[in-house]
Parts: structure tokens; sequence; C-alpha cells
């Protein structure tokens, strides 16, 4: 619902890690899955032969992330939110910098949610399979496909 350009603990300054289009959602399994095909489709029509990596996780519980919990809930009054998490999606375009992934990210979010930038997706979440979003783009603040690193210390 809202583009960021340096989300304190999402982004990083390591200069080793790649620069991402992140693309944060409150969805089940099922439907990440989903959005992320729709990545790769406009990726596929906007770059082809990019090399571009699309990777999915389940993100640790954050206070940042609980406004897209919050904006469902409120979008969906009485509804039951099942088995929904706060989930990612990492883009990550080979040769790509800052302001060409900025400009990519908004094709790839209205992939994943018709309406984010106005906020008017959590508004449709339930009806019409709509999907809240919010969308960082910056240095990946660890390697794309592993587990974050908050999850993988818990998991210890």
């Amino acid at each position: 619902m809202t583009v960021e350009f340096a989300s304190p603990g999402t982004l990083s300054d390591d200069a080793t890690l790649p620069s991402v289009v992140r693309i944060f959602i409150y969805a089940d399994a099922a439907q990440r899955a989903a959005a992320a095909e729709r990545v790769r489709a406009v990726l596929g029509e906007l770059l082809p032969d990019s090399g571009a990596e699309v990777h999915e996780d389940v993100m640790p519980p954050s206070p940042t992330l609980e406004a897209l919990a919050e904006s469902w809930a409120r979008a969906n009054p009485g509804a039951d939110p099942g088995p929904r998490r706060h989930q990612r999606i990492t883009v990550v375009v080979p040769g790509l910098g800052h302001a060409e992934l900025a400009d990519l990210s908004v094709p790839l979010a209205d992939a994943v949610s018709p309406g984010w930038r106005t906020g008017r997706a959590a508004e449709r979440a339930v009806a019409e399979g709509h999907l809240p979003c919010r969308v960082a783009v910056g240095r990946a603040d660890e390697h794309p496909g592993e587990p974050p690193i908050r999850y993988r210390e818990e998991q210890s």
C-alpha cells in the first residue's frame, strides 16, 4: 500500500547483498504462490531473458507488517483470516539499479494487488481475492532464497 525506500529491519546497506524489490503480503501459502506466478509473468513480459529470480518466504512476526493484517481485518470485518500470514516475494534482477527496480516495482505490485497504490486492494481482499501489500526497494537484508535471519534464529 506504500512504496518504501529503506525500511529499517527489512533492507540493508550491505553492498554484498543484491538490490531487490520486496512485496509484502498478508496471505496464505497458495495465495502467495499465485501472486509470485503473476510476478513471474509480468517479469517475463517486461524483461524477458533478464535472469530475474523470484523468491517466496514467510516472514517472522513484525510490528511493521502488522499493518497489513490490520488493513485486511478492517476491510473484511468479521471475516476469518484462516491461514493467512505475513509473506514476502523477493525479486532480484541482475544489472538493474535502484531507480530501475523502483520503476519495476509498480507493475509487479499491480500484478499482485491491483489497487495497492490507493489502498483499495484490502477492500476487495475477500470478494475478489486481492491482497493488501507493501513494497520496498533496496538492498536485501539477507540472501534471497534463504529463510529470514530472525526466522532461522527462532527455529534453532
